[in-house]
């Protein structure tokens, strides 16, 4: 065997056995032995690693018959099956260079660009009682959507209607994520 070959073996394999780890931990029985930044780890940083190993592993079978025929480099099964992996590996570069890795963990934190300014008419803060007041008498017709809602904000329920259930005098605690 030459050192094409023994190089596309062992890369090969080695993505393997990477991507084999990763199948093992989204068994149920392995998922409940993990915790969730090992589960994390598994799935994000041996995922990059195994397609990094997985697009090594063309190159090294491609790479010699690129630069022997230049011109074909396009026609080529290796390069056209290469493209897609190299350019999620590229975006994940680029997202984890620090002026764009600060502003996607924000954004995986629950960040909105403007989430101070609410758009909806019908709610207001009530003063010193730490819940939020929603109008039922406005002039348009409201969605529980257009509530800008905070974490546990308490909304006082209405009873509609006859109902015997004793929930009319509750607060609603919203548990929005």
């Amino acid at each position: 065997m030459n050192w094409k070959g023994e190089a596309a073996c062992l890369v090969g394999i080695i993505a393997y056995v990477v991507l084999c780890f990763i199948c093992a931990t989204t068994f149920p029985s392995v998922t409940d032995t993990l915790n969730w930044r090992e589960w994390r780890f598994a799935q994000s940083k041996m995922g990059h690693a195994a397609l990094l190993l997985s697009v090594g592993h063309v190159l090294v079978m491609g790479l010699p018959g690129w630069l022997s025929k230049p011109h074909l480099i396009y026609k080529s099964i290796t390069f056209l099956c290469s493209i897609l992996p190299w350019i999620t590996l590229l975006l994940k570069l680029l997202f984890s260079l620090p002026c764009a890795d600060r502003y996607v963990m924000k954004l995986r934190k629950g960040w909105e660009r403007h989430e101070d300014k609410c758009k909806a008419d019908c709610v207001r803060p009530v003063k010193h009682e730490g819940y939020v007041a929603i109008d039922m008498n406005a002039d348009k017709q409201m969605s529980c959507q257009d509530a800008c809602a905070c974490p546990d904000d308490r909304i006082p329920m209405m009873n509609i209607g006859v109902s015997d259930c004793g929930c009319a005098s509750d607060d609603l605690v919203l548990n929005v994520p």
